[in-house]
């Protein structure tokens, strides 16, 4: 019985021991993030948002709330698809990143005024910042629609029925290249 005890006391000392060092990991100046790495599947550039949560990383504890904050921030971005974060001893943060396969990218325009992007992937649609519509190569065909035609695909999303979205995926519209 007294071993036991005595056991029982020293592994709570050393879990305590344990917590109190890994608290503290967040307070040691080596451990600051200096660099963020970043690598995209793709190499393409990432969406404006996700680059500056990455940035806002920089000079941040290491074993701080940096790794959950960025999971957060990056998984609301709708054009990544799925990423990874480790940390790298002492001072990187390695983020890989991989963006969704869009098989178009939907530009509402009126006139030369283009007033927003969507991407599609499938059957769904997500929405693309005016500033990150140039991710996408050229080998991503690019659909010019009205704003009535967007009101109508995103009216049918919210009620259920995919109808001129499927149009778009199954190919029963015309495109033509030249407008």
């Amino acid at each position: 019985p007294m071993k036991a005890a005595r056991f029982a006391v020293m592994l709570v000392l050393v879990g305590m021991l344990a917590c109190i060092g890994v608290y503290t990991l967040k307070y040691i100046p080596a451990f600051v993030v200096n660099q963020v790495v970043l690598q995209e599947e793709q190499g393409r550039a990432l969406p404006k948002r996700a680059m500056e949560a990455l940035a806002s990383q920089k000079g941040r504890p290491l074993f701080g709330e940096t790794k959950g904050e960025l999971s957060r921030q990056l998984s609301q971005e709708p054009l990544i698809a799925r990423f990874s974060i480790s940390r790298k001893l002492p001072d990187k943060l390695s983020v890989k990143v991989s963006l969704r396969p869009l098989e178009a990218v939907l530009v509402v325009a009126e006139g030369d005024r283009t007033q927003k992007l969507m991407g599609l992937e499938g059957k769904t649609l997500y929405p693309i910042e005016m500033a990150d519509g140039d991710i996408y190569p050229d080998s991503v065909v690019r659909i010019v629609i009205t704003p009535i035609y967007a009101a109508m695909i995103e009216g049918g999303r919210r009620t259920g029925q995919s109808g001129a979205v499927s149009g778009i995926v199954a190919g029963q519209y015309v495109l033509d290249n030249d407008g």
